[in-house]
């Protein structure tokens, strides 16, 4: 497993919202999600498999939760089309 990859996305992921918002458009639940997050990080150069995306996600709750209302704060603003406070 590369978990080095994984946190790199992961890493990647939460600064840009815009790519939050892409992964979860048209997934149903946490694997659809995990499944499209695979794919993505390939085009980009990450590996990992969409089992390891399972197992990071588990180990990691505290971490996603964490980050999930300044992620929610920054989709927000995505889908309503502000770039700026």
């Amino acid at each position: 497993m590369s978990k080095a990859d994984i946190r790199k996305f992961y890493g990647k992921a939460v600064k840009d919202p815009t790519l939050v918002v892409q992964l979860w458009k048209g997934t149903s639940g946490k694997d659809g999600f995990i499944r499209k997050a695979v794919k993505e990080a390939k085009s980009l150069g990450y590996e990992f498999t969409a089992d390891e995306g399972k197992e990071w996600w588990s180990e990691n709750q505290q971490l996603i939760k964490d980050h999930s209302e300044l992620l929610d704060n920054q989709i927000e603003k995505v889908r309503s089309g502000k770039t700026t406070d």
